[in-house]
């Protein structure tokens, strides 16, 4: 290896080369941009390391190709123009899903391989005044520009995922993540995380002991190691596939997704009324999509057209 391009993995600290898609020891994604020289990660627009003082931008600039530089699949992030919401790009790879904690339901069993090509996940729940956007009337039972919307229906979160995709200029389709997606984005590219992020639930998730009965503005808590925030806790957020209690038997390795038209639909994340237990990043609820509740909200992915 050379040495100007080998850092140490984010998840069990073992030597990775720059570039590398995923860990081959712990698979986590190696997602970050990282500093040549300290190996400290850097923002994309940065043209000075801060902790070091390495010229961020020669380096860039000198490459051939940027992913000598870019951990992985790194590209850029970017707003929707329409409604203002913010998206992260997830770069792909290998992760254990399922119940790798030992702490859950026969549903979230078997562990198993999956594989996820690259996609791009929304930073927050979509909130109130982006859903007003897109759709005219406010479902929410507590109202705010910067709570997430709540009582959404799947049938309606897959109708603001097809208007928002046919008026966006982005280039992108939009659409409600994959139970792989989500649990692998949660996890911060799929470490062995049992709430969305590090350190304790009280500090990563609104639950039933620290929400004051409601919803809360999303951001307010820690985000995970990939800058998404709320997907412990808060509210539930819809995802695309069918429930399943034996889906875990039938997901193949390459980007899973159980889509049989049955009415049952997948929730992932908890809720701000529930306990620590239900916001784990293996848990899986279920609900009619005709069916909801002011615990029941979405996030969004985005796909390249």
């Amino acid at each position: 290896m050379d040495p100007e391009k080998i850092f140490k993995c984010p998840g069990c600290g073992e030597t990775v080369e720059n570039g590398w898609k995923f860990c081959p020891y712990c698979e986590t994604g190696l997602q970050e941009q990282l500093c040549p020289k300290c190996n400290k990660a850097v923002e994309p627009d940065w043209k000075l390391c801060p902790f070091c003082g390495e010229n961020l931008k020669d380096k860039v600039d000198s490459d051939d190709e940027q992913q000598t530089f870019l951990s992985g699949d790194m590209l850029s992030d970017f707003e929707e123009p329409a409604t203002g919401i913010k998206f992260v790009y997830i770069p792909g790879g290998h992760f254990k899903m399922g119940d790798i904690h030992n702490e859950g339901l026969p549903d979230e069993k078997p562990v198993h391989d999956v594989k996820l090509d690259g996609f791009y996940m929304a930073v927050y729940p979509v909130v109130q005044k982006q859903w007003l956007q897109i759709i005219a009337a406010n479902p929410s039972s507590f109202k705010g520009q910067d709570l997430p919307v709540e009582q959404v229906t799947w049938d309606a979160a897959r109708q603001f995922v097809e208007k928002l995709t046919s008026i966006s200029d982005s280039g992108f389709r939009f659409d409600l993540p994959t139970e792989a997606q989500w649990e692998y984005a949660a996890r911060s590219g799929g470490r062995s995380q049992l709430w969305a992020g590090d350190g304790p639930v009280e500090q990563l998730a609104w639950i039933a002991d620290n929400s004051q009965g409601c919803t809360q503005p999303v951001g307010g808590k820690q985000p995970n190691a990939l800058g998404l925030y709320d997907m412990s806790g808060n509210v539930w957020e819809w995802c695309l596939d069918d429930y399943r209690s034996d889906a875990y038997e039938h997901h193949g390795l390459d980007n899973p997704v159980i889509l049989e038209g049955g009415r049952e639909k997948v929730l992932r994340g908890g809720a701000w009324h529930l306990d620590a237990w239900s916001a784990r990043c293996a848990r899986r609820f279920s609900l009619d999509a005709e069916l909801t509740g002011p615990g029941v909200g979405l996030r969004i992915v985005a796909l390249k057209i």
